[in-house]
């Protein structure tokens, strides 16, 4: 069972197919993999969320992950000093332990910002 989950969001102008081309491993290491230091990423433990057409409140992107409620607090106090209040996309992985998000954090993942990792609802996968 997963208990933890890495958060990306932020606002992207890029169409819904090159979006998604930042994530694709296909045609070798995905330019996603590069920005967190490692070779290949695992989709299965990974949810890409398409870009929503217009910009949300960062609550409403949120809610949209596996984020437990007891930790929305602490993600959106992290979006307010990040100066990000609503965004478009958001994308989070559960935490494996052989990849961590080392510092420096890159300013941007595709759009996003890198946010922490978080709590995991419940009832979420396993």
């Amino acid at each position: 069972m997963f208990n933890k989950i890495h958060i990306w969001l932020g606002s992207t102008k890029k169409k819904e197919e090159e979006y998604y081309e930042y994530f694709d491993q296909d045609e070798g290491i995905a330019e996603f993999s590069r920005d967190i230091g490692v070779e290949e990423y695992d989709e299965d433990v990974s949810c890409f969320l398409p870009p929503f057409s217009e910009s949300i409140p960062v609550l409403d992107l949120l809610k949209e992950t596996d984020i437990n409620d007891s930790d929305l607090e602490l993600a959106i106090q992290k979006c307010e000093d990040l100066k990000l209040f609503e965004g478009n996309c958001i994308f989070y992985m559960y935490v494996l332990p052989y990849i961590e998000i080392k510092k420096p954090y890159k300013e941007n993942y595709n759009g996003a910002k890198y946010l922490g990792i978080y709590n995991v609802k419940h009832n979420s996968k396993s």
